[in-house]
């Protein structure tokens, strides 16, 4: 038996859930807590004693550190999704092809 990982049935969903709106929202949100994470680390005082090398470090790691990190859930979300709906698709499919023949009479009587 081999798995098909398209949609199989008619219960497919009519969007994806990544659409082209929600990536450059992500990418937003992201920059948003990056900035909101240095504002607050300036207000505390962790700027203090750094060079203008060492504060350019610090914001490009918390951007670099976000973006990954984001990154690389949405990437798992995705591929999670991705499967499962497909596999979720199938197993519908096939109980429902299996239950309307089993109420079929199969002949040996």
């Amino acid at each position: 038996m081999t798995l098909n990982h398209g949609p199989v049935s008619p219960y497919k969903p009519s969007r994806d859930f990544l659409t082209q709106r929600s990536i450059p929202s992500t990418v937003v949100a992201t920059l948003l807590l990056s900035v909101l994470v240095l504002l607050a680390t300036y207000i505390l005082g962790g700027f203090d004693g750094l060079t203008g090398n060492g504060a350019a470090a610090l914001i490009f790691g918390v951007i670099a550190s976000f973006a990954l990190g984001i990154g690389l859930m949405v990437a798992v979300f995705y591929s999670s999704r991705k499967y499962d709906d497909a596999a979720h698709y199938a197993a519908m499919d096939h109980f429902t092809k299996e239950s309307r023949s089993s109420d079929e009479p199969n002949g040996r009587e």
